[in-house]
C-alpha cells in the first residue's frame, strides 16, 4: 500500500530549540514508513513499530495508521498509542524522551479496536 506522505518533507516551527534548514524551521520526514502492524489483543501490546532514529530537538513524533494521524501519549497511556523503552513496555515515555529503539505500544480499549496484520503504520518526525 503506497503512503502518500512518503518523501515529502514538511517545514514547521520546531517544538523545542532550533533545527535544520531555514532558521527556526525543522523538516519533518516520513522516517519509518509502511510498517505492517503486529496483531494486538490487549492494551499495551506491541504494534511491531520501532522508531529507527532519535528525533532531533526532542521533537514531536506523529504516528500514522492507514493514513490517519493517531494521538500519541505524552508520558501517558490514555491515548491510542504511546512509545516505551522495550525493557519497560508498560511505562509510557514523554514525547521529548523518545529515542531510537523505542517501541510503539497500542491501547485498543482507547482506540476502540485491535490491530490486524493488514494495518500499516508510518512515523513522521524530524531526523
Amino acid at each position: 500500500m503506497p503512503t502518500l506522505l512518503t518523501g515529502l518533507p514538511i517545514a514547521i516551527p520546531p517544538i523545542s530549540g532550533g533545527g535544520g534548514g531555514a532558521p527556526g524551521l525543522s523538516a519533518l520526514e516520513v522516517a519509518d514508513a509502511e510498517i505492517a502492524a503486529s496483531v494486538t489483543a490487549i492494551d499495551e501490546d506491541a504494534t511491531g513499530v520501532i522508531i529507527s532514529t532519535t528525533p532531533i530537538n526532542n521533537g514531536m513524533v506523529f504516528a500514522v495508521l492507514n493514513g490517519n494521524i493517531l494521538t500519541v501519549g505524552n508520558g501517558v497511556k490514555t491515548k491510542e498509542c504511546y512509545f516505551a523503552d522495550p525493557a519497560t513496555p508498560g511505562v509510557a515515555r514523554a514525547i521529548s524522551a523518545i529515542v531510537a529503539g523505542d517501541s510503539l505500544r497500542w491501547m485498543g480499549s482507547i482506540a476502540t479496536y485491535q490491530l490486524s496484520a493488514s494495518d500499516i503504520f508510518s512515523l513522521i518526525y524530524a531526523v
